[in-house]
């Protein structure tokens, strides 16, 4: 199989076959008549199910593999899969990297004061929600921080992009996911955020008073918990003009 060209052709005799590949002519014949020979089992029952058929009749070698080109196409495919997983993966590591990195940078630049008074008030609204959670009878899962960033980025992509994930954002993030045993699940947070998305005035399409620019939520503010609430009470549809 490794010997033929682009379209499952093997144009040479079984003697080169047997020099190519190191293996006895002897053995190489005898598979060569296993793989003619037509198998009824065969998942493939093109050519009464043979593996090889020979390009000629009038010549004992020279064959086509009969389902070259459905392992070449699923190989393809597979490929095609696990370069697109391999890509996905480095992509998540690079944003990841970049965002410890700006994190890092604007947490070391900011005074300390107005630092640490964030990061009291987002630790003290965590421990106010149960640790265990709505129903209290066990301890929630993780808070996916991470894959809840990047469904805020795939669903509201006309908002703000997080460039930075500091001790207070992610106070509101674990605060927001253990208050509900329903928000501990990335189902819920995508359609939170596509609900967010039919919103004009939280994306942008509203215009602004008094000529400032149109506002946007960004993650931060939707996490806060009085926004949070508004949004989830319905405070920011779409109102008809014609009231």
């Amino acid at each position: 199989i490794v010997l033929c060209d682009a379209d499952g052709v093997i144009d040479i005799t079984p003697s080169a076959l047997s020099r190519r590949t190191g293996i006895p002519i002897e053995i190489i014949e005898a598979g060569i008549k296993v793989l003619e020979a037509d198998d009824p089992h065969s998942r493939t029952p093109d050519h009464n199910g043979k593996r090889i058929r020979r390009i000629a009749d009038h010549r004992p070698w020279g064959w086509i593999i009969t389902n070259h080109k459905k392992y070449r196409d699923m190989r393809t495919a597979d490929d095609r899969r696990e370069y697109m997983r391999e890509y996905m993966r480095k992509k998540r590591e690079s944003e990841k990297s970049e965002l410890t990195k700006l994190t890092e940078a604007n947490t070391n630049s900011r005074e300390p004061h107005v630092s640490q008074l964030a990061d009291t008030e987002a630790e003290a609204e965590a421990d106010l929600s149960s640790p265990k959670g709505e129903e209290g009878d066990s301890k929630p899962p993780p808070c996916p921080h991470q894959a809840i960033i990047d469904l805020y980025h795939e669903t509201l992509r006309m908002c703000p992009r997080v460039r930075e994930w500091n001790k207070t954002r992610r106070g509101y993030l674990q605060s927001r996911w253990r208050e509900k045993a329903e928000r501990q699940d990335l189902d819920w947070w995508g359609k939170f955020f596509g609900y967010v998305a039919t919103s004009k005035f939280l994306t942008g399409q509203c215009e602004g008073r008094n000529g400032s620019p149109p506002f946007v939520a960004s993650l931060e503010w939707l996490l806060k918990p009085n926004n949070f609430a508004k949004v989830i009470e319905g405070r920011y549809e779409n109102r008809s003009s014609a009231a």
